[in-house]
């Protein structure tokens, strides 16, 4: 028996599932088509050819997501299972997992191009030609959205006025930002991060250690001054720089598995469970790693612990008799240091300076802990998300306002290193914190930031920031026909919608606009409603190699029938 498979998509998601599909083939003949205008194995996002300023955000012991017998890439480069490889060291690992995976295939076509359409099984590339298959799986990654209306006014804004405005998405060139100019950054996470190495380092400034081990920044006179400020006002907290020696046991209280009923209300079916999770990882490894810290063995407080409710009476006693100090606070986790007016920028370099404590003094782990048990929960309720089983309002505003935010604050930070470059930018005043609830107003003489602590007028607005995904936007033409004959449809429940495609759980298969499932069309990764985006090294990769595996499962199997 032989078969044609279109997998969408060559970077690391698209690898993974062409080596699971050479994996579970057998004995069929397999034919597989990969698409993509970037190179196969790395993509667009871990390419070589970029700058190896810009980093990972995993550890490389962290990168073992393609399954049994693919090496880390910790193991396949020799770095220290702590390091942080660049993105073109990490581009060349992926480029010979695909190699490998190529070679478990009976055939492999790969086609430097884009899939601009998919008519019943034939696929359309943008350059004209087209080709029978028998499934597709699309594999994209994150699907850039077109501007949006906003930003279509700054830019028309910036132009009209001789401004500089760059749109939200991943950091790009910035050879047009010029030295010493007052450049407006909104966000702090991970992409102001990557734009405030290429302004830096990137323009020759070099970072070293003065007596004492505090790291300082010594300026090459060509960077400009970075004014950044987001909803709160504050940095992401950083990756540890330890990794624990035993792992707390997760999910252990939030599971989609053992949390009954469909309709869930957030606050109040899942959120005791959530920070139950929290506590979990929290006394976990402050028993095991901390034992003079506490009073009693380790299997007594468990014994309590899993019995009574978060909340109750009975396990606050037990946790008064058990912990001296040291006890969970979920406040102190999801409320970051309070400003009580003041300087801003001082405090926010202070909340730094707490955030880099906590990442590297061991006597603070149980910190971690917390943060990986608030992780898992993390990573539940996007499974219950995909599957309907959360009430409409209670994801709108209890989840997509609140605590999906709030956990990517803690669980979706920057290396520790660049946190730390981060505060001694500070420091040497080539970043200042605005503070928190920016908003920005157009003007004729630049773009005119407001914070409850600032206002700062600059001629450069940087949107540093990944947009919202929006199916109904997407800058991707296969996306765009799909959609327009509907044969796709954006995930939605009620008035609120996810921005990514739909498909219907367990198998992946495409949702059309009519409720069925496509046949033979699948989808996975980022695009797609319910992913679970990575948290920290371990669970997560393994659900990338879950979710790839049982879409190749489902595709071979409708294969067979």
């Amino acid at each position: 028996m032989s078969a044609r498979v279109c997998i969408v998509g060559a970077g690391p998601r698209g690898t993974s599932v062409l080596e699971r599909l050479g994996a579970l083939a057998g004995s069929l003949d397999l034919e597989v088509h990969v698409v993509d205008p970037f190179p196969p194995g790395p993509g667009r996002i871990w390419r070589e050819r970029q700058p190896s300023l810009l980093w990972m955000n995993s550890t490389v012991a962290g990168v073992a997501m393609f399954g049994p017998g693919v090496p880390s890439l910790g193991e396949w480069s020799g770095l220290p299972a702590t390091a942080f490889a660049t993105r073109p060291q990490a581009g060349a690992y992926f480029s010979w997992v695909f190699e490998q995976a190529a070679s478990r295939v009976s055939r492999l076509v790969v086609h430097t191009d884009r899939v601009v359409d998919i008519v019943d099984g034939r696929v359309v590339l943008g350059s004209g030609s087209s080709f029978q298959v028998d499934a597709v799986i699309l594999a994209q990654g994150h699907i850039d959205p077109l501007p949006s209306p906003a930003e279509l006014e700054y830019l028309d804004h910036a132009r009209r006025f001789g401004l500089t405005y760059v749109p939200s998405g991943y950091a790009s060139d910035v050879s047009a930002i010029p030295a010493g100019a007052p450049v407006i950054a909104r966000g702090l996470g991970l992409t102001f991060v990557d734009y405030m190495v290429l302004l830096t380092e990137g323009r020759g400034g070099q970072f070293h250690r003065v007596p004492g081990g505090e790291l300082v920044y010594e300026p090459s006179g060509r960077e400009p001054v970075l004014y950044a400020g987001s909803r709160s006002g504050l940095p992401y907290h950083a990756k540890p720089g330890y990794r624990l020696a035993e792992p707390a046991p997760l999910p252990k209280f939030l599971d989609r598995e053992t949390v009954p009923g469909a309709a869930l209300d957030f606050v109040g079916d899942l959120w005791p469970l959530v920070v139950k999770e929290g506590a979990w990882g929290y006394y976990h490894e402050l028993f095991l790693a901390h034992p003079e810290r506490v009073r009693g063995q380790w299997a007594d407080f468990v014994t309590g612990f899993e019995k009574f409710d978060w909340g109750s009476a009975e396990l606050e006693a037990l946790i008064e008799e058990a912990v001296p100090g040291d006890r969970f606070d979920i406040d102190a986790l999801f409320e970051p240091l309070r400003w009580h007016g003041g300087d801003f920028h001082t405090f926010a370099e202070q909340f730094l300076a707490e955030v880099l404590d906590v990442r590297n003094n061991r006597d603070r782990s149980p910190l971690i802990g917390a943060v990986n048990g608030i992780g898992s929960a993390l990573g539940v309720v996007h499974e219950l998300l995909a599957e309907r089983r959360i009430a409409g309002a209670s994801r709108v505003i209890d989840i997509e306002q609140r605590f999906l935010p709030m956990t990517s604050f803690l669980t979706s930070g920057p290396p520790g290193r660049r946190a730390e470059e981060l505060l001694a930018l500070a420091r040497a005043g080539f970043v200042r914190f605005l503070g928190p609830g920016l908003e920005i107003t157009p003007r004729a003489d630049g773009f005119v930031a407001v914070t409850e602590a600032a206002t700062v007028t600059a001629r450069c607005l940087i949107e540093a920031r990944l947009p919202p995904p929006s199916i109904g936007r997407a800058d991707d033409p296969l996306v765009r026909a799909l959609l327009a004959r509907g044969e796709c449809v954006e995930d939605t429940v009620g008035d609120w919608s996810s921005g990514q495609l739909g498909v219907r759980a367990g198998d992946h298969r495409l949702l059309r606009a009519d409720g069925s499932a496509h046949p033979m069309t699948f989808a996975v990764g980022p695009c797609v409603a319910g992913f679970r985006a990575p948290i920290s090294d371990g669970p997560a990769e393994l659900d990338f190699f879950t979710q790839n595996d049982s879409v190749a499962r489902a595709a071979l199997a409708g294969l067979a029938t």
